[in-house]
């Protein structure tokens, strides 16, 4: 769960640091808004271990990305 911390102070500095909130806001929610469908409509296709490698994969392209627009 600390991951998922990470992740929402992740998006509140990419809000703060692009003076674009909304879209970041927009982005959060959708993103919470997935996990949660995903894990209460199919609670088992949420651990796969394939499923979780994936996330984790696309978490770690999305903190690049972040990182990219902030340095960019």
């Amino acid at each position: 769960h600390q991951l998922t911390d990470a992740a929402r102070l992740l998006v509140f500095a990419v809000a703060v640091a692009s003076h674009a909130p909304w879209p970041a806001g927009a982005g959060g929610i959708a993103g919470s808004v997935a996990a949660l469908v995903l894990g209460w409509s199919l609670p088992e296709l949420a651990l796969r271990p394939q499923v979780v490698t994936l996330r984790r994969g696309l978490g770690g392209i999305a903190v690049l990305a972040a990182a990219a627009a902030l340095f960019a």
